[in-house]
């Protein structure tokens, strides 16, 4: 009897054991989704967030499980989980010899209910270089359920291109600035790794847009060593495009301990893969051209500013060897460049030296002409500011002459002081002696009449 009892009891509990993966791998969850968002940054730091939808759920259920690749397990940091409500989730994590197992405690949901809540961590150095200058991001994760639909979008470092794709082949990818791969899918079923794979850089792309901004501002050496950047990248990844790609793929798949299963290719065709590489050294041959006419130019303004050098035009010279000097720099004809600057300084030099021997002839002049007018006081002042023009331009001749009138103005105002106090005494004795003289007359004048 306890026998019997046994082996019944067996059966009920070996069927609920069966029965329960069945019901929770069944259609029961197509209507339900994930929504995965993968945020790369510039250090190799990944942001997860990962939304979990699940609709009308068939039993009694209080945890959600999700496993990953084993090399997360130490990677994975700040994680944080919140149901739809707000209400805080409890996270729980098992490592076992090939993977990772996180499991998400909620409040139990009934039979019929909906579980929605959002995870988020961070990944820490997230990317694997498989080729030089180029990025890997592989993720994978296996669920308890099939059928389950799921949205993923990974952001990419702002300015890269995405190279190739691989597992699963993207929805679409956009975002000219900052990248966006999108995908979707479904679930593969029980214990089954749903993954994605995307390479990435930024060298190429970018020294391209670098490319075309010096050539746009005619700065064509600049350009030129742009473009040489972005062909030596684009030719390093020709293994990508060759006879042996899938070959290729497998032994760095090897080799990173990655699954490299291209999907989707940055080039469409090794057509537009070998096109771009022609484009490009279109594009240095031009360049080098560009510059060439460009040098040629720069060297007739040069000569044209030596000629008004030369001619002592040096307001002409001066803006003549400044666009000569731009035109050299934007080539890269550095000694041109300097030889310019030398001739530039020159002339700056000498126009100085002109407005100050215009404003030192100036303030002589009026010198003289205060001096001429007995305004001995303005005289000095303008000659002494003559004389240090002068000696500053180093004409001893010049400032003899301001040396000299400033002594002979400064003689004559003590000649003045001194006669003009005698000759002051005198007019005052005179005057008195002529009033007086006056007086007498009008007096006798007067006796006589009577």
């Amino acid at each position: 009897m306890k026998t019997l009892i046994g082996m019944i009891l067996g059966v009920l509990i070996i069927g609920n054991i069966w029965f329960y993966p069945l019901v929770a791998t069944g259609e029961r969850f197509e209507d339900s989704y994930y929504v995965w968002n993968f945020d790369i940054d510039q250090s190799g730091m990944v942001h997860v967030e990962v939304e979990f939808h699940i609709f009308a759920v068939p039993f009694r259920m209080t945890t959600w499980e999700l496993s990953y690749d084993r090399k997360w397990g130490d990677k994975m940091t700040n994680i944080e989980a919140q149901e739809k409500t707000g209400e805080d989730i409890k996270v729980e994590m098992k490592q076992y010899s090939e993977t990772v197992q996180y499991s998400y405690r909620f409040r139990p949901k009934s039979a019929g209910e909906d579980i929605e809540f959002t995870v988020e961590y961070d990944l820490e150095d997230g990317l694997i270089e498989i080729v030089d200058e180029v990025s890997y991001f592989e993720f994978w994760w296996t669920s308890g359920e099939n059928f389950m639909h799921f949205l993923t979008d990974v952001y990419l470092p702002a300015g890269s291109e995405v190279l190739f794709i691989s597992e699963l082949e993207p929805q679409e990818v956009s975002g000219r600035t900052k990248p966006i791969v999108h995908f979707e899918g479904k679930t593969k079923g029980m214990g089954v790794r749903n993954g994605i794979g995307v390479a990435f850089s930024e060298v190429g792309k970018s020294n391209l847009e670098e490319g075309d901004g010096a050539y746009n501002a005619e700065e064509y050496v600049e350009a030129r060593s742009y473009y040489e950047e972005a062909l030596a990248f684009y030719e390093g990844i020709n293994p990508f495009y060759g006879m042996g790609s899938d070959e290729y793929f497998g032994e760095l798949s090897e080799e990173f301990d990655v699954l490299i299963q291209p999907t989707y290719m940055g080039f469409s065709s090794v057509s537009a893969y070998t096109q771009v590489l022609e484009n490009l050294r279109d594009k240095i041959e031009m360049c080098q051209e560009k510059a060439e006419e460009k040098t040629r130019e720069a060297d007739t303004l040069f000569s044209e500013g030596k000629a008004l050098f030369e001619e002592k035009k040096y307001e002409g010279a001066l803006e003549t060897f400044q666009k000569a000097q731009e035109l050299y720099r934007s080539q890269g004809e550095s000694e041109k460049a300097e030889l310019c600057q030398q001739y530039s300084d020159m002339c700056s030099g000498f126009i100085e030296e002109q407005r100050k021997r215009e404003e030192a002839n100036r303030l002589l002049g009026e010198g003289i002409a205060y001096s001429e007018q007995g305004d001995c006081g303005l005289a000095v002042e303008k000659l002494e500011q003559a004389l240090s023009l002068y000696e500053e331009l180093g004409d001893e001749e010049k400032a003899q002459e301001c040396t000299d009138r400033i002594q002979s103005c400064e003689g004559q105002e003590e000649e003045e002081s001194e006669d003009g106090g005698f000759c002051l005494g005198s007019t005052f004795i005179l005057l008195g002696l002529g009033l007086l003289m006056f007086s007498k007359k009008r007096t006798q004048g007067r006796s006589a009449h009577d």
